[in-house]
């Protein structure tokens, strides 16, 4: 009867000792889901990516607002956190009254996961007051997150940049 209270808890020791490797080895194990297409997807967010870029340039207010989800947010380098559509319209609708904008954006790397996907980017230009004011130069790094919308496309979810150049010290 003693070895068996001696095994028993080498016994348990075991089955615990081997039960919490193999959990460790299948937390290791990233979850796939079969059914995303992510080059279709990446493909997907560079397409929005550029609709974006070409909706400032052109001046397309109502076409940069259709590719932003309802609710976006967006975190201003310097500023404060524009959180809703709403709010991001009322805040662009005067950026794209005043401004004409000349940027080019390049994309450094895409990734997908599942219904979430982001973007590291380069957003480089310039915006030109309609006033004829002196143009404000930009050379900005952004990351964005986007959600995937129920029809299976893409808008822009969340977005946070700031600046390439160093402030100008006085």
């Amino acid at each position: 009867m003693k070895k068996i209270f001696t095994i028993l808890p080498l016994v348990f020791l075991l089955c615990f000792t081997f039960g919490c490797q193999k959990a460790e080895e299948v937390a290791e194990e990233p979850a796939v889901d079969v059914g995303v297409d992510v080059e279709a997807d990446i493909a997907a967010i560079e397409s929005l990516t550029n609709q974006v870029m070409n909706a400032w340039n052109e001046g397309d207010y109502e076409g940069c607002m259709a590719l932003i989800d309802e609710e976006a947010m967006i975190l201003l380098a310097n500023g404060p956190t524009l959180e809703g559509i709403e709010v991001i319209r009322s805040t662009y609708r005067t950026s794209f009254d005043s401004m004409d904008f000349d940027l080019t954006l390049t994309t450094e790397e895409i990734h997908v996961y599942d219904n979430i996907a982001f973007s590291r980017d380069n957003w480089k230009g310039s915006m030109n007051p309609k006033d004829g004011s002196e143009p404000i130069v930009f050379d900005n790094k952004v990351i964005s997150i986007y959600k995937r919308q129920p029809d299976g496309s893409w808008k822009i979810w969340r977005n946070i940049y700031n600046s390439n150049t160093p402030p100008t010290t006085e």
